[in-house]
């Protein structure tokens, strides 16, 4: 075997292991929002809604993302690279993941959080899950990546998957803001494609563990600047509840969600950092399936026939993103 060949087996090789890696990213992170679900159900949260309608997701926002950066950082101290977080922070692309972590976080991740208050896990988590689609337009734009016709094809598969879910609310007044949740999903995927895009830039530069450390302890501390404005009236109530939920299980359940989010994250970032950004988000979106059928077995969340037909369409449309792994090897380039 002469050097050219080794190096494509090697290219080989790691492009699959970056499949494998949006793919554990997908299932890790689809447990988050079953637990995000049984925290908000739980006290003191459960009756915090009299703080107002924004209150009790921001808080979830904000636990989640400083538990998962713990859980982040726990490996990261191990292997000796909690200095790299300060460094990194200091540099240019440092500044790339800070933006990142606006836009994830505190846009996204409210985005979500909401979504999930106001409308349950299942139809906020497939509406979400275009966000591969539009990440992977602004990857074209901005990252010079290439998509073919099939690419484009499963893109606007994408797109009328999510509208296939959402078309039909579950009956009962369970959710009675089900459609503000629907459209705080919507904000929510759109967050998600510019942390996507903007992450991969800084990731040139930056190792996708110290980015994913910085992106979420950034976000939590974005979360606790915004809090005292969330509640009715501009005061100190929803930090005071934040902090009265720490000793509870409604923590534990949280934190639950943040281990998800904070190891799904990890390897969804090691999978855009070796496959681009577009196949990175496509994969992602995994999660979508995982979190419907944890919502329904575990949480009796209500589903309809045009939720599983979306379902099924989203899935496939991502599916046609990605591409094969042999075609990972020209990175950041959809054929």
């Amino acid at each position: 075997m002469d050097v050219k060949e080794k190096l494509y087996q090697k290219n080989l090789s790691m492009a699959k292991k970056g499949l494998l890696w949006g793919l554990m990213g997908g299932l890790l992170y689809g447990i988050s929002p079953m637990f995000q679900t049984l925290g908000m159900g739980t006290e003191p949260l459960s009756s915090g809604a009299v703080l107002g309608l924004c209150a009790i997701p921001m808080i979830v926002g904000c636990l989640q993302d400083f538990s998962s950066g713990i859980w982040v950082l726990i490996p990261n101290l191990k292997n000796g690279k909690g200095r790299e977080y300060i460094r990194s922070v200091k540099t240019k692309p440092g500044r790339f993941i800070l933006l990142a972590s606006f836009f994830g976080g505190l846009i996204a991740m409210a985005g979500f959080t909401l979504g999930v208050y106001f409308a349950g896990p299942v139809y906020p988590v497939a509406i979400s899950a275009t966000f591969p689609a539009i990440g992977a337009v602004l990857s074209r734009i901005f990252l010079k990546e290439k998509i073919s016709g099939r690419g484009w094809c499963g893109i606007l598969l994408c797109v009328a998957g999510a509208i296939t879910v959402s078309w039909a609310p579950p009956s009962g007044d369970t959710y009675p803001n089900f459609y503000l949740g629907i459209a705080c999903a919507v904000l929510a995927s759109v967050g998600w494609s510019l942390e996507g895009i903007i992450s991969c830039a800084g990731m040139d530069f930056v190792d996708p563990e110290i980015a994913l450390g910085i992106r979420q302890f950034a976000s939590g501390t974005m979360f606790l600047f915004v809090l005292p404005f969330v509640a009715s009236g501009v005061n100190l109530k929803a930090l005071g509840l934040l902090f009265s939920t720490l000793p509870t299980m409604a923590f534990v359940f949280i934190a639950i969600a943040g281990f998800g989010a904070g190891i799904g994250y990890f390897y969804y970032y090691k999978c855009n950092n070796v496959c681009g950004a577009s196949r990175g988000m496509s994969l992602n979106i995994i999660y979508t399936l995982v979190s419907a059928v944890l919502s329904v077995v575990f949480l009796g969340s209500a589903i309809t026939a045009t939720f599983i037909i979306g379902i099924i369409v989203l899935l496939s449309g991502a599916v046609m993103v990605v591409g094969k792994p042999s075609e990972l090897l020209s990175l950041r380039d959809i054929r």
